[in-house]
């Protein structure tokens, strides 16, 4: 079973019913803005009206659009206390791309190329998550795995997050690198010919990566 451990200050878990019953809902109605905000990556095409950011001042010149996307991830984990330590062995790491409705914007003329354009960046984000899936998932099938310990909870979870940025972080800097190549190739997706190229070149990505036909 996913689950998220609330820990209190002092590092012990917090088992106060109404404290624990206060904090779901303020972690529900945060969970349920955020959600509003990000547009998990499906086989569904983007659409202008995902595009809810506003317009930079000055606006970047030669741009009338632009993408925001970030990988996030979820994960489970299983602990074990023993001889005043605490064992921690993430189980289960699950990796995706959204997309950010507000901070991505539109302004002036558009058009499908421009639109398709923007969908290469989501693409790129995808590709780059399922990377990253595939790392994680040879790691936690391997020997190695993703194993911390410490004295303390707040020790021990710390300690996990490291592990798991060591993972991450290298796709996230070679994403943005990729975003930043993509556009000055494509002089953001003014050149069609290019363009074309590298949408065929995501299409294959994509269908190595899932094994899904449907993407050529």
């Amino acid at each position: 079973m996913k689950y998220w451990l609330q820990i209190d200050k002092d590092g012990r878990p917090c088992h106060s019913l109404p404290k624990l019953l206060a904090i779901w809902l303020l972690m529900s109605g945060s969970v349920h803005a955020q959600e509003e905000s990000l547009l998990r990556y499906t086989a569904r095409p983007l659409v202008w009206e995902n595009f809810r950011g506003s317009v930079p001042d000055p606006k970047p010149v030669q741009m009338n659009a632009a993408t925001r996307t970030s990988i996030r991830i979820s994960f489970r984990y299983r602990t074990l206390a023993r001889s005043n330590r605490i064992y921690l062995e993430v189980t289960e790491v699950s990796v995706f791309a959204v997309f950010l409705r507000d901070k991505s914007w539109v302004d002036g003329r558009v058009n499908k190329r421009l639109l398709d354009h923007e969908q290469g960046h989501f693409d790129n984000a995808h590709i780059f998550a399922l990377k990253a899936q595939k790392k994680f998932d040879e790691v936690l099938k391997g020997r190695k795995k993703i194993r911390v310990s410490g004295t303390s909870n707040s020790k021990v979870m710390k300690l996990r997050e490291a592990e798991i940025d060591k993972i991450l972080q290298p796709f996230v800097r070679e994403l943005a690198e990729e975003d930043v190549r993509y556009d000055q190739v494509t002089n953001h997706g003014r050149r069609m010919d290019v363009q074309a190229e590298e949408r065929k070149v995501h299409a294959r990505l994509l269908k190595e990566l899932t094994g899904d036909a449907s993407q050529e």
